[in-house]
């Protein structure tokens, strides 16, 4: 490599919605330097802006949260497929969705399993998270995905308006409809940077969700109306990210908050 070329560890794009935001500041919470290039600074839409950017930097790892939500399927993607044909990286981790298994009806004992093998979704969100994973796959750069499930914030302690709103998008009908428990935000994320600080431990393909937790009964407290089933038995899968347990500080922020 050139000697001239700046070489960092970190890149997050995305870093100022939800998910970016919680990474990057994770990253510089443990003392590490992360760049977080603004939109403008960095215009994924043109690959003169990224090879501008780029030039005389080269990052160990790059983190990709960015969605255009005005944009269309087809934008989002060209933003995607632009950055790995002009950015300069070593590794390009990608934040996905569950979404990706839209396809499939149901998320009761999902596995990370290829893109290329899951029935392509009709949602247009949905949609555009496969596809950027079929777009990823094809670039033959060095990845790893993470497809993250459900996220919730300190919201659901605070309101429980909020919460009993959230929690009823696992029912319809009375019945449980969703099989994969969530993960509070700071899990999440503290799970994320432990493994991309240790890239070559990470799984290609990740699923990322919480412990198992009984929505049944969370929503029995709240009063949502439920079968009688969902109110006494758990519906929800056990977690599996990588070869963690859950074990410390990732295990208590979300069964304290949800148990």
């Amino acid at each position: 490599m050139n000697k001239n070329v700046d070489q960092r560890d970190f890149i997050v794009i995305g870093a100022s919605g939800y998910i970016g935001s919680a990474i990057s500041n994770e990253l510089k919470n443990l003392g590490l330097v992360v760049d977080t290039p603004s939109s403008k600074l960095l215009n994924l839409s043109y690959k003169a802006s990224i090879e501008d950017y780029f030039r005389n930097k080269f990052y160990k790892i790059l983190v990709y949260c960015a969605i255009n939500r005005r944009g269309t399927i087809n934008s989002n993607l060209l933003n995607l497929t632009n950055l790995i044909d002009c950015g300069s990286f070593s590794r390009f981790v990608l934040i996905s969705s569950r979404s990706v298994y839209d396809g499939f009806g149901s998320f009761e004992n999902i596995q990370p399993v290829p893109v290329t093998n899951l029935p392509k979704p009709n949602e247009s969100y949905s949609l555009l998270k496969y596809n950027e994973e079929i777009n990823l796959v094809k670039s033959k750069c060095k990845h790893n995905i993470i497809r993250l499930f459900d996220v919730f914030d300190d919201r659901v302690l605070e309101n429980k308006d909020y919460l009993t709103k959230w929690v009823s998008r696992y029912f319809k009908n009375g019945k449980c409809t969703d099989a994969i428990s969530p993960i509070h935000i700071k899990d999440a994320t503290a799970l994320i940077v432990e493994n991309i600080i240790n890239p070559d431990n990470m799984k290609e393909i990740t699923n990322l969700c919480g412990p198992n937790i009984n929505i049944g009964k969370l929503a029995l407290k709240l009063s949502i109306k439920t079968s009688k089933e969902d109110s006494i038995v758990s519906k929800m899968g056990v977690c599996s990210f990588a070869d963690f347990k859950f074990i410390s500080l990732a295990d208590q922020i979300t069964i304290r908050c949800l148990v």
